[in-house]
């Protein structure tokens, strides 16, 4: 028989995440009354995890007995992938009368644009660099290179792709 396994996109969610889905190919297939269960599984959870084979290990059983010795399986591999969980970052907008000092405002917002907000205990860190003293108007910008991702253990989980 021949195991096929599924692919699977994920959405970064910071746990590892898993596809136990496959169909089992072949003239014969398995044994009527016989079943099959996933005993081992490929897990991802990094954006860097991306691209690796779906492997799974199944065993045969006929009731309880394992018979996956009567069985010669090959498999054939999908591909598990991890997708960015894409985050747009608004800085605030502000205004003063002319006093010849700076104006800044290092408020900003966070929108997630799929699977709603950020993943449960990570923080976002955003500098804002921007300032005006003249009269006039200056967008208030965040440093890209100073925004950051970081889970609950401090570790930096941003996939950096500026443009």
């Amino acid at each position: 028989i021949t195991v096929v396994t599924a692919s699977k996109e994920f959405i970064y969610n910071g746990d590892k995440q898993y596809c136990e889905e496959y169909t089992i190919a072949g003239e014969h297939g398995i044994v009527a009354w016989h079943y099959a269960v996933v005993t081992s599984a490929t897990k991802v959870k990094n954006v860097a995890d991306s691209g690796a084979e779906n492997k799974l290990v199944i065993e045969i059983y006929s009731g309880e007995e394992n018979v996956t010795a009567n069985y010669r399986i090959a498999y054939e591999y999908g591909m598990l992938i991890v997708k960015q969980r894409k985050i747009t970052v608004t800085t605030a907008s502000d205004e003063k009368i002319y006093d010849g000092t700076p104006l800044t405002n290092a408020k900003f917002g966070s929108e997630v644009q799929e699977n709603g907000g950020l993943v449960a205990g990570h923080i976002l860190n955003v500098t804002v660099i921007a300032t005006i003293t003249d009269v006039g108007s200056a967008l208030n910008i965040a440093d890209e290179s100073l925004t950051a991702i970081t889970d609950k253990s401090g570790n930096d989980v941003m996939f950096k792709s500026f443009a």
